[in-house]
């Protein structure tokens, strides 16, 4: 059995260009994904919220830039994953527990 886990940090640049671009993640990460019957944990196991762990002052707009990705079986070995308080950084931290551990 495989058990495969991919975390992942996006860091965005800014473009010199006026044009507006929706930042999401390149085709090729989501054919890997696919191949890899990869899913975002968070956003499966909290379909119910709508949180956000980045917030842009000059934007002022909040998103979810950190993920974690893993196949379905690990999946079913979390117990839970939180989204914490951001204390001096710019990001929220993320944080899973897994079945059997406190």
């Amino acid at each position: 059995k495989k058990r495969i886990l991919c975390l992942i940090k996006i860091n965005f640049k800014q473009q010199k260009r006026k044009k507006k671009r929706r930042k999401i993640l390149p085709k090729f990460f989501f054919d890997m994904a696919h191949e890899l019957n990869l899913r975002d944990s968070w956003e499966e196991l909290n379909q119910e919220e709508s949180r956000y762990m980045f917030y842009s002052n000059p934007h002022q707009s909040l998103s979810r830039l950190d993920m974690i990705w893993m196949n379905k079986e690990l999946e079913n070995e979390i117990k839970n994953i939180d989204i914490l308080v951001n204390t001096w950084s710019f990001h929220n931290p993320l944080q899973l527990i897994w079945k059997g551990y406190n």
